[in-house]
């Protein structure tokens, strides 16, 4: 792009209103559907709840039987951990040291959800597929109806834990 292309490019990007703003680049750079859009956002949303119910997980198994002075070094380790590592990783790592604190049942599903959900998240963060083309267990998640399944199963992994 030449200097009169990028003056005129910046101009274009300020002139979009601001409520507008938050879909210029799905819509406009990337082509994404409306319906593609609002997948798009479902499964970000979805995957930064799951990252932070995991860092309470592990914080409360962590924390339990320790209060006072260690329980802040506690919350300050794993919020230290876990801005390190991948979702992958942090998967691994509860998977490995968590085993002994729970029963196998739960803790099975739980990793079987978070797992989907990180093939999930990779599947649309490194475009695999379109995303209106994305499923979770066999139903895409374009469909609102597969979308509040995916609440119900993280809600139900994660009960009963920490």
């Amino acid at each position: 792009m030449d200097e009169k292309g990028l003056k005129k490019f910046k101009e274009d990007v300020l002139k979009i209103p601001d409520k507008e703003f938050v879909e210029f680049i799905p819509k406009t750079m990337l082509g994404i559907s409306r319906n593609g859009f609002e997948t798009g956002q479902f499964i970000f949303w979805l995957i930064y709840d799951t990252e932070l119910l995991l860092k309470e997980l592990v914080r409360d198994i962590m924390i339990k039987d320790r209060k006072g002075p260690d329980e802040e070094k506690i919350k300050r380790f794993v919020e230290d951990v876990f801005e390190e590592m991948t979702l992958t990783g942090k998967i691994n790592l509860i998977e490995k040291n968590i085993k002994r604190e729970k029963s196998p049942e739960k803790l099975k599903q739980l990793f079987s959800v978070l797992r989907e959900f990180n093939n999930i998240r990779n599947t649309l963060f490194h475009q695999k597929i379109k995303i209106e083309d994305i499923t979770y267990r066999g139903q895409k998640i374009s469909n609102p109806s597969t979308r509040k399944q995916m609440v119900i199963d993280l809600g139900t992994a994660f009960m009963g834990h920490g």
